[in-house]
């Protein structure tokens, strides 16, 4: 499993170092949703579960976010794309610009 250098975070998380381990280990956390991108631009917020179920948590994406709850994932999701906007990013490209940092 790929994570980016400075994953965004939801409040709601209160021990991302355990969160982290756990995925990389290949377990998935009860109520942890991922927020994914691919090298294209795509991206992807799913349960950590389904992360490891469909791409037994090696191939084609990174994960950019980690949120409790799936509510907290769309917000934090929303406050990715307020920081590429912030950056002055096109929508289009923000996804690719969070994997190049």
């Amino acid at each position: 499993m790929r994570f980016i250098e400075n994953i965004f975070v939801s409040d709601s998380i209160e021990d991302i170092n355990t969160v982290i381990y756990s995925l990389k280990k290949n377990m998935p956390v009860f109520n942890i949703y991922v927020i994914c991108a691919d090298d294209k631009g795509k991206c992807e917020i799913m349960l950590s579960s389904e992360y490891l179920g469909r791409f037994g948590g090696w191939q084609e994406k990174t994960v950019c976010g980690v949120a409790s709850g799936k509510k907290n994932a769309y917000g934090l999701f929303a406050e990715m794309i307020e920081y590429g906007i912030s950056q002055g990013w096109k929508a289009d490209e923000i996804a690719m610009n969070i994997l190049k940092e």
